[in-house]
């Protein structure tokens, strides 16, 4: 269940994200298509109401999404650095040595304490 709330559902609010410049394109290249496209767009400036809508639409929006992203990637950083990710998600074909390390004195480090090390090193410590 926590690979699929921290990692599928962020990943399908991303591609909707990116369906929405997608969309605007499609849309664009219909209306040419038809010829509805005005003439003349008018001009980008902050005295025009709907300018300022939709630049504050987006300021908010981006802002929402960058907020939701990040809390998205912290929490499923940190879940993948659980030990029931690594012994139950991740290595289930490591299940005897999952067992063997809740029952061991170990059972109080977590494996990414010895497996991937401190800080952005990345180097296993342990094989």
């Amino acid at each position: 269940m926590g690979v699929l709330f921290f990692l599928v559902l962020p990943l399908l609010f991303f591609s909707g994200l990116a369906l929405i410049p997608i969309g605007i394109a499609l849309r664009r290249r219909r209306e040419a298509r038809r010829g509805v496209l005005p003439g003349e767009f008018p001009p980008l400036d902050w005295r025009n109401l709907e300018f300022r809508r939709l630049v504050i639409f987006i300021a908010v929006a981006t802002l929402a999404n960058v907020i939701i992203g990040s809390h998205y990637t912290y929490a499923a950083v940190q879940y993948m650095d659980s030990v029931s990710f690594c012994g139950q998600a991740c290595h289930t074909v490591m299940k005897p040595q999952f067992t063997a390390y809740q029952d061991s004195p170990h059972f109080r480090v977590g494996c990414v304490g010895c497996h991937i090390g401190e800080a952005l090193h990345g180097s296993s410590k342990a094989s």
